[in-house]
């Protein structure tokens, strides 16, 4: 079936997984992030400094349960200072729902 632009604009198209956080004891939901916002972080990150990444990852896909972001732009300074080992579980679950993981990235290329 075809789609209509209105059916696409209207429709719910973001993912959210349960990440299990134990430095934290208990657990986040993590959301896919949209188009406009991947292709910001990316751009933001493609030089050589990765200063505030993971923190960054955290702020945009860091969710509730319906998958509206629980922190501001202005919370990565805060992240900063909590578990990297946390935030990297996060990261990891954040990188493979978006498909940046090395796994996805190498399935990308094959496909060009």
């Amino acid at each position: 079936m075809s789609l209509t632009k209105s059916q696409i604009l209207a429709h719910n198209d973001v993912d959210v997984v349960r990440v299990d956080v134990p430095q934290w004891d208990g657990f986040v939901y993590v959301r896919s992030m949209s188009a406009a916002e991947r292709n910001a972080f990316s751009q933001k990150f493609s030089g050589e400094s990765l200063d505030g990444l993971q923190e960054t990852m955290c702020v945009l896909t860091v969710c509730d349960e319906n998958g509206q972001r629980i922190f501001t732009d202005d919370d990565v300074a805060a992240l900063g200072e909590k578990s990297g080992a946390a935030l990297d579980l996060i990261c990891q679950a954040a990188q493979k729902l978006n498909k940046m993981d090395a796994e996805s990235v190498e399935e990308a290329e094959k496909n060009l």
